[in-house]
């Protein structure tokens, strides 16, 4: 008797959201099965399972499921991994010191984010703010917090504290 093999859904951001890919087409297992049937009159009235014996294990077909998704920016489109809900605030040259975390000059398009939830290095895009990248941290940005680089004291106080939807490149 046939065992129907299994799909496994595997997520990647390798293909865009609502795409998939069969990565492993997988195999029907075998079981030979032994049955009990009691006839009445060469009519059959019961039927009971008494062995089942797997012979060959299935192995399960693999289905790469897309999950990178696209946001269209003044025309360009943007492919994005996840997006987060942030509490984004500024800071200018007179609360940055000479480098970043990450060991470059501040400037504008550096955000400072907590590592624990957007590694350093991460593509960004800062809804409101554009193409950032984050190279920087703070002692007081943590969780869900963004702090965006402006140049001026006067920009950076202009941004103020907002929430934003923040984009996480591929």
């Amino acid at each position: 008797v046939p065992i129907p093999v299994a799909v496994k859904k595997k997520p990647t951001a390798s293909l865009l959201k609502g795409q998939t890919k069969v990565v492993s087409i997988g195999k029907d297992g075998l079981a030979v099965e032994r049955w009990e049937v009691v006839r009445h009159d060469g009519i059959e009235k019961e039927r009971h399972l008494v062995e089942r014996q797997v012979v060959r294990q299935p192995v399960n077909r693999v289905v790469a499921v897309g999950i990178l998704q696209t946001v269209s920016r003044g025309g360009e489109g943007l492919r994005f991994a996840r997006v987060l809900e942030m509490r984004a605030t500024a800071y200018t040259y007179l609360v940055a010191g000479r480098n970043t975390a990450s060991g470059i000059p501040p400037r504008q398009g550096i955000a400072a984010v907590d590592p624990q939830v957007i590694p350093l290095g991460t593509r960004l895009y800062v809804e409101g703010y554009g193409h950032a990248l984050a190279a920087d941290k703070g002692s007081s940005i943590k969780g869900n917090e963004i702090d965006v680089f402006f140049p001026t004291r006067a920009e950076a106080l202009a941004w103020g504290v907002r929430n934003v939807k923040v984009y996480i490149l591929e």
